[in-house]
C-alpha cells in the first residue's frame, strides 16, 4: 500500500513536472498607472496563476505609459496587451465602444454587461482582424470633476477648458457641442494637467482621486458632479494566433467569475472620495445632457464609430433594470 501511494505520489509530482516543462511561454504587455503595486497588476498577478492551469506561462511587463505599452503589443513584442478600452478601440471595436458617452449610468448595468461578454453568444464578437479580447476589469464611471462647484449648468461649460481622451473622438464631439474648450489628454496626464490649471473640469472615474492625487486640484472649493460621463475599463487582448483553440473562452468564464468581486472594488474606489465633493445638477440641465449624449451616441452608431451591437445589449440591459429611463420610452 505504502508502495503504490509512494507512486501515485510520484506519478503526480511527473505530470506536474512535465506540465511546467511544456506550458507555452507568452509576453504581456499590462498598463498600469500605479505601476506594479497598481490594482492592474494585482488583477494580472492572479490572472498569471491562473493560466498556469491552461499551460500558458505569462511573463508581465508592468508599463506606467499606455501608448508604449499598445506600441510594443503592436510591434509584436507582446502577445498579450492590458489597456484602456479607449486605446484598444482599433483592436475590437465591440468592446471599444463600452466607453459611449453616456451609455452606461451605472454599475449594476456594468456588471450585467461585462458577465454577458463570457457569453459563447458574442464570442464571435470579441475577436476581430486576429486580436481576441479575453478579460476586462471595470474601473467605474467617469464624472466631471471641477476647480469650482458652482458650476452647475450645461450653458456653463461655455468656453471652460474640458479635457477629452486622445483616443475619443466622441469626446471631443460632445466638447464641441456644448461650447467648451476641448484638451486632448491621456490616462497618464490627466491628473497633472488638472492639478497645473491647464483644464477646468475633468472626466474621470473616481478610481483615480487617490492615485493621481486629485484632492490636490478639488481644494476647497471643487466639486464632483454626480453625472456618468462614459464607463472606464480595460480590455485584456491576445493575438489569438500565439495562443491554442478555446484559450479566449477559458479566460473570459475566469473573468466572468470574478466580476462580481471586481465590481465590489469599483464600489469601494468610489467611497474613497469624500461626500463633501458630490454634488447634483438642476434635474432639466440633467435631462437637457442626458439627450444631447443620446442624441451623438446615434450619430456615431451611424458612422460606424460606436459597435451597434454593443450599443444595443447595453441598452436592452439598462431598460431592463431602469425601465422609466427616458430612452427606454422613445422604443
Amino acid at each position: 500500500m505504502i508502495k503504490r501511494k509512494w507512486q501515485l505520489g510520484t506519478m503526480l509530482i511527473m505530470m506536474v513536472i512535465m506540465q511546467c516543462i511544456h506550458a507555452k511561454e507568452v509576453t504581456w504587455c499590462v498598463y498600469d498607472v500605479a505601476g506594479n503595486r497598481g490594482d492592474t497588476m494585482q488583477l494580472m498577478k492572479d490572472y498569471v496563476i491562473a493560466a498556469k492551469s491552461w499551460n500558458m506561462s505569462i511573463d508581465a511587463k508592468v508599463y506606467q505609459n499606455e501608448e508604449q505599452a499598445v506600441q510594443d503589443y503592436n510591434n509584436k513584442k507582446c502577445d498579450g496587451l492590458v489597456a484602456s478600452t479607449f486605446i484598444t478601440k482599433s483592436l475590437n471595436n465591440f468592446t471599444g465602444s463600452i466607453g459611449a458617452v453616456g451609455l452606461i449610468p451605472d454599475n449594476q448595468v456594468a456588471k450585467s454587461l461585462f458577465m454577458t461578454l463570457a457569453s459563447p453568444t458574442v464570442a464571435s464578437s470579441m475577436l476581430q482582424n486576429g486580436h481576441e479580447v479575453v478579460g476586462w476589469m471595470p474601473l467605474g464611471n467617469a464624472y466631471f470633476m471641477v476647480k469650482d462647484n458652482r458650476l452647475n449648468s450645461i450653458t456653463q461649460l461655455a468656453g471652460r477648458r474640458l479635457s477629452v481622451l486622445k483616443y475619443d473622438l466622441s469626446q471631443q464631439r460632445m466638447a464641441k457641442r456644448v461650447g467648451a474648450q476641448p484638451v486632448v489628454i491621456t490616462f497618464d496626464n490627466a491628473g497633472q494637467k488638472f492639478i497645473n490649471d491647464e483644464i477646468d473640469i475633468l472626466a474621470a472615474p473616481i478610481y483615480a482621486y487617490q492615485p493621481l492625487q486629485l484632492n490636490q486640484a478639488l481644494g476647497h472649493r471643487g466639486g464632483v458632479i454626480n453625472f456618468p460621463v462614459s464607463y472606464i475599463s480595460m480590455n485584456f487582448i491576445i493575438r489569438q494566433a500565439a495562443f491554442p483553440t478555446g484559450y479566449g473562452q477559458k479566460s473570459r468564464d475566469w473573468f466572468k467569475a470574478r466580476t462580481p468581486r471586481m465590481m465590489q472594488n469599483v464600489v469601494q474606489w468610489e467611497r474613497t472620495l469624500p461626500n463633501k465633493y458630490w454634488y447634483d445638477i438642476p434635474a432639466a440641465d440633467r435631462s437637457a445632457y442626458q439627450r444631447l449624449l443620446v442624441q451623438l451616441r446615434k450619430e456615431f452608431i451611424n458612422s460606424s464609430v460606436y459597435d451597434p451591437a454593443l450599443i444595443n445589449i447595453v441598452f436592452r440591459i439598462n431598460c431592463m433594470f431602469n425601465p422609466q429611463y427616458f430612452e427606454c420610452k422613445l422604443k
